[in-house]
């Protein structure tokens, strides 16, 4: 795990077809300030091609510190002797993760991370991923844009990706970050919600649609005739029928519709079993003068079943 740098000259190749000699003078007296700061802030270049090259620190803080006075210095330096119009500008990207070291150069996702961060870089300009973001936002006095999540060349995921604003920019960018970030995080939270409740009203919808598959339409029909039942009960007065063909339609339903859980045959006679006995419970309720032999009827079924249970194997 280490901070990786990576840096790049803006428009090298064109230039060096405009005026090749200028244009490599430039490069050294850039290159002179890039690795005088990478070494005063405990930096290491690891690897170069051309006008590019990948710096390593131990340090997030002193990475990021070390881009921004490069950027600094190299946007004070003064124009070339020899006609140039202008200094060389460079596009700088940092990531802070793993990296493969095969002998001085460092490879792996991380170093490929920073180097895409670095192409999508304005010229004279520093970008962060995320993880070099939460290690150095509170840390420095500097201000930074959340530019959003992007997609790198080459990549198959998006990332958040932060600028550094330049050196003059007000101290309370900071905090403008900050809160652009923390919309950001609001903003994915509220969608995920948005996504859960989705999902859950769907389920509830599903559920719905099967129970009325289910109980429809017979119950519905069950439903009309105990209604006409109960008003012509409330119209006759006491003593009151109608909880009789209540009992006899609910124990029809249950019976008919067996849960979905209930998938052995033993699980059936259980489930079947128990609807008998509330059905018999029911006739003791309303009648109010069979309670001995609903007991003793719930007994006889309950020591029939410990009888089955004890009943050997046959070999």
């Amino acid at each position: 795990m280490t901070t990786i740098l990576a840096a790049d000259a803006v428009d090298y190749s064109r230039l060096m077809g405009e005026d090749e000699v200028a244009t490599i003078t430039a490069l050294r007296r850039s290159r002179q300030i890039i690795d005088a700061g990478i070494d005063r802030h405990d930096g290491r270049i690891a690897n170069t091609a051309g006008d590019g090259l990948i710096a390593e620190f131990p340090s997030v803080v002193e990475a990021v510190t070390c881009a921004i006075e490069i950027q600094r210095e190299l946007t004070n330096l003064p124009q070339v002797q020899n006609g140039a119009s202008t200094p060389l500008q460079f596009r700088m990207g940092l990531h802070l993760g793993d990296v493969i070291v095969d002998g001085q150069d460092l490879l792996g996702d991380g170093v490929n991370l920073a180097s895409r961060l670095e192409a999508m870089a304005d010229p004279g300009g520093i970008l962060l991923s995320q993880q070099v973001y939460d290690h150095v936002h509170s840390k420095l006095s500097i201000g930074f844009e959340f530019l959003g999540d992007k997609r790198p060349r080459n990549l198959v995921e998006d990332v958040p990706v932060y600028r550094v604003k330049p050196v003059e920019a007000s101290r309370n960018d900071r905090w403008t970050a900050s809160l652009s970030h923390a919309r950001h995080v609001a903003e994915q939270s509220v969608n995920q919600s948005v996504v859960d409740l989705t999902h859950g009203q769907e389920a509830v919808q599903d559920a719905a649609r099967n129970a009325r598959v289910n109980l429809s339409p017979r119950v519905k029909k069950a439903a009309i005739v105990l209604g006409v039942l109960a008003v012509i009960d409330l119209l006759n007065g006491l003593p009151f029928f109608v909880q009789w063909p209540a009992l006899g339609v609910l124990l029809a339903i249950a019976w008919a519709n067996v849960p979905d859980h209930v998938q052995t045959r033993r699980q059936l006679r259980y489930y079947r079993g128990g609807v008998a006995l509330a059905g018999l419970f029911g006739i003791m309720l309303f009648s109010l003068t069979g309670l001995g032999w609903v007991i003793l009827l719930a007994l006889g079924l309950g020591a029939l079943h410990l009888l089955r249970q004890a009943k050997p194997q046959k070999a």
